[in-house]
């Protein structure tokens, strides 16, 4: 009978803290949306040489790793890494 009262007390501990951070997660989760709305967070556009370079590149590297199927992730990852940089206006 002590066991379950123990099992009860740590119940009665774990279930409100979980909440709480479930509730500050979700606060913190919609300030952070909200801010980039605000700033009006768009991706640039990619013009089309640069995309098919970066296509170009990840084929070459999906072949070399002797994975040509994978050439359309590395692609698609490539094209991310360029719109982050665009965005966070990195110099190469």
């Amino acid at each position: 009978m002590a066991m379950l009262s123990d099992v009860f007390r740590l119940l009665s501990l774990l279930v409100p803290a979980a909440v709480v951070g479930a509730l500050a997660g979700l606060l913190t989760a919609r300030q952070f949306l909200s801010r980039q709305l605000e700033r009006g967070a768009t991706a640039p556009e990619v013009d089309q040489f640069t995309s098919a370079a970066l296509d170009a590149e990840a084929v070459k590297f999906a072949t070399a790793q002797g994975r040509p199927e994978l050439a359309g992730l590395v692609s698609r990852k490539l094209h991310l890494l360029h719109r982050l940089g665009m965005q966070r206006q990195w110099r190469s």
